[in-house]
């Protein structure tokens, strides 16, 4: 009798220590998969804060950058040349690229704060970061932020982040 008590304790203890396992084990694919999912978010975020920057750049014509620093232009313009619907055509025309400069400069804060909130303090994170300062310092000195050399190597360095991101996320990577 004592053998066999022996045997199911044994049992027992065995199948506990297996139970122990296949939950510590479970728990950690389980957690990967959560920050998995937390990474899908927050490459989507970035993904689109990136095209809209990218199409905000492509739109904000720098060079016209008089028209921005001339709020009265249209009046001006509108009591030698223009008929008062051109004048309101110019007028609607500053306030659509003051609107694009507004979103312009709101967008870089937010990438700024979420290359920060992703936690990660990998090389392309930085380089992304010091070419979203550089555009934030080109924005607020009024000199040219849309050239092609800059949006080029946005694009190569948001693609290099996307593809650690992707990797991370594929084998579950801390």
């Amino acid at each position: 009798m004592e053998f066999s008590e022996l045997a199911i304790g044994i049992g027992t203890l065995a199948l506990g220590i297996a139970v122990l396992i296949s939950t510590g084990v479970s728990n950690r694919r389980n957690r990967r998969v959560h920050l998995a999912d937390k990474r899908k978010e927050w490459l989507k975020e970035f993904r689109d804060k990136i095209a809209e920057l990218m199409s905000l750049m492509t739109r904000i014509d720098w060079d016209e950058k008089s028209y921005y620093n001339q709020p009265d232009l249209p009046e001006k313009l509108s009591q030698e040349f223009l008929s008062i619907e051109s004048a309101q055509f110019l007028r609607d025309g500053i306030r659509e690229i003051k609107q694009d400069l507004n979103r312009y400069k709101q967008l870089l804060s937010e990438l700024m704060l979420l290359l920060f909130e992703d936690g990660q303090d990998t090389e392309s994170l930085k380089q992304m970061n010091t070419l979203l300062v550089s555009l934030a310092d080109a924005q607020i000195n009024r000199t040219s932020a849309t050239e092609g050399q800059n949006k080029a190597r946005i694009i190569e360095v948001a693609k290099t982040i996307i593809d650690e991101k992707w990797r991370k996320i594929k084998y579950l990577e801390k």
